[in-house]
């Protein structure tokens, strides 16, 4: 469930999900990209900011296309806008435009298999951390993917990233 909790207190559920994953907005706040993993879908919505509602739900970036992109788990936008998702399974993170709804790249981790969170960070938001899971993987898996459960930093990317967005509780 996707629930919107406005400043003043108020909780609302908004859609119904199977599991709850990524979540962002663009520079701009009035879009908000959000990840159903299991649905292995990462939806878009308009968003309110002054009112705090969504509407216009859309599939953005349909996971169930292509086998090798594994489930779309966390995420992030970068400061031109561009989509940034781990994928569990998939050994990686996917970088989108939201605007085309095209792939432009796949960062490749290596000897990790479950990828399950981005974000920016370090001088100027120019590195990226990705998070990776060992919960549930085989031993052979493991033989073969020994960075499992490892964070990794990603230099030299060529994206940036940009201050959380902030939420204040009245």
């Amino acid at each position: 469930m996707l629930k919107n909790f406005f400043p003043s207190g108020v909780l609302k559920e908004e859609v119904v999900t199977s599991l709850s994953n990524g979540l962002d907005w663009n520079a701009a706040d009035n879009t908000m990209y959000y990840i159903d993993t299991d649905a292995k879908n990462l939806y878009k919505f308009a968003y309110s900011k002054e009112d705090g509602t969504l509407s216009g739900k859309e599939v953005l970036i349909d996971y169930s296309q292509d086998a090798e992109l594994g489930f779309p788990d966390g995420m992030c936008v970068d400061s031109m806008g561009r989509l940034w998702v781990a994928s569990f399974s998939g050994q990686g993170v996917t970088c989108w435009d939201p605007s085309t709804k095209k792939r432009l790249m796949t960062l490749k981790i290596p000897g990790a298999k479950r990828i399950t969170s981005c974000c920016f960070g370090g001088p100027n938001y120019e590195w990226m951390f990705v998070t990776s899971a060992v919960y549930g993987a085989s031993e052979e898996e493991l033989a073969t993917n020994p960075n499992s459960g490892a964070l990794f930093v990603v230099k030299d990317l060529g994206a940036k990233g940009a201050p959380a967005h902030k939420f204040k509780l009245q």
